[in-house]
C-alpha cells in the first residue's frame, strides 16, 4: 500500500499495465486467485477510494515457468485524490 501515487517507474519493464479504481467500503482488501478465487492476500485498509495498478512481466514465458511464482506481477495501490 503506497501513501501516494509512484509515477516514477520504468513502464518498459513491463509486458502490460492495467489501472483501475476500488472503493473500499470494508475495510479489507481481497486478492483472490484465477480461477478459482481462493483467497491469496487479504489486507486491512482505511475505508475509501482507493487506484489500483496491476503491473505483469514476463508474459512470453511458458505458464509452467511462471505458474504459482507470485514473481510476474506487482499490484501497487494508493489513495484515488481524484475524487
Amino acid at each position: 500500500m503506497l501513501d501516494n501515487v509512484n509515477n516514477q517507474f520504468d513502464t518498459s519493464k513491463f509486458d502490460h499495465i492495467v489501472e483501475g479504481g476500488v472503493e473500499i467500503k470494508s475495510g479489507i482488501l481481497q486478492i483472490l486467485d484465477c480461477p478459482n478465487s481462493n483467497v491469496e492476500l487479504e489486507v486491512k485498509i482505511k475505508t475509501g477510494r482507493y487506484r489500483i495498478r496491476v503491473l505483469k512481466y514476463a508474459m512470453n514465458l511458458p505458464y509452467k515457468y511462471v505458474a504459482n511464482s507470485g514473481k510476474t506481477t506487482q499490484m501497487p495501490a494508493f489513495p484515488d485524490f481524484s475524487k
